[in-house]
This record gives C-alpha cells, sequence and structure tokens, in this order.
C-alpha cells in the first residue's frame, strides 16, 4: 500500500514542478492522476479485505471511501490527449455494465431488484456512472466533436 501511495505522491509532485516551471506537463499529471486513483482504490479495497465482512457494509466509512475511489477511476479529470479514448472507453464500459446488471436482474427475475440483493446494487452503481460521470449523450457528443475536428468535416 505504502509503494502505491509514494509513487501516486511522487508522480503528483513532479507534474506540480513542471507545471510550476512553465513546461508542458500534460502525460505527467496524467500519469499521476492515474496513479493516484489507483493507489486510493487498492488501499480502500485493501481495508475492506482488512475488515472482513465489516469493510463491505454499506454504514462503514470504509465501503463509502472504496466507491469513492473507484468513482475517481471513472469520473475525475481527463485531459486533452486523453478526450477521445477516454469517452469511447467510458460509454463503452457504462453501457455494458448497465447491459450486464440489467440482464442479471432479469435473469433473477423479481428477486433482482430486491434492495438487499447483490444484483439491484450492482444495477444502480451501473446506471449511476451513467448519470455521474456524464456518459451517455454528453460523451457522445464530445466523441462526435473529436471525429469531427480530427478529419476536418466541416457543419453547414
Amino acid at each position: 500500500m505504502a509503494l502505491k501511495l509514494e509513487s501516486a505522491r511522487l508522480l503528483t509532485w513532479k507534474a506540480a514542478c513542471l507545471q510550476d516551471s512553465g513546461v508542458r506537463f500534460t502525460k505527467e499529471s496524467s500519469m499521476a492522476k492515474l496513479a493516484a486513483s489507483e493507489a486510493a482504490t487498492f488501499v480502500s479495497h485493501s481495508c475492506g479485505q482488512i475488515l472482513g465482512g465489516m469493510g463491505y457494509v454499506t454504514d462503514m466509512p470504509a465501503e463509502r471511501h472504496y466507491r469513492d475511489a473507484r468513482i475517481t477511476e471513472i469520473y475525475a479529470g481527463i485531459t486533452d490527449i486523453q478526450k477521445l479514448e477516454s469517452s469511447m472507453a467510458k460509454l463503452a464500459a457504462s453501457e455494458a455494465a448497465t447491459f450486464v446488471s440489467h440482464s442479471c436482474g432479469q435473469i433473477l427475475g423479481g428477486m433482482g431488484y430486491v434492495t438487499d440483493m447483490p444484483a439491484e446494487r450492482h444495477y444502480r452503481d451501473a446506471r449511476i456512472t451513467e448519470i455521474y460521470a456524464g456518459i451517455t449523450d454528453i460523451q457522445k457528443l464530445v466523441i462526435a466533436d473529436c471525429v469531427v475536428k480530427e478529419y476536418g468535416i466541416t457543419t453547414r
């Protein structure tokens, strides 16, 4: 855990130093964001594992921290270089997660939509990623905008 945290911290400091010196730091800030979100997810997941079953109880802070860490991997800022690829990946991932979790609920029948069932929670989480991360329509517009710019398509 310490290795991942220290790596993310050093990458963040490197990006900050480059920004302070006026040098382009797009790649370094993207690397720092990725390392920090992955470290947060790993550490919070490990915390849940250490706590056992109590680490995944909704009322426990460890569970909330894990959810918050997971959403940073999906939600947090996109750099100019990553905009198109990230938009397409987020769109595909959120639609796939929603489809799979909805299908699971359908397979389980009425039990798939009972609040205490994991299938219902997974479906709710998948749907919120579409809403929370600005997927669907906004991401489709971002993808279209990048394609138009890339291929020099003019609109009337």
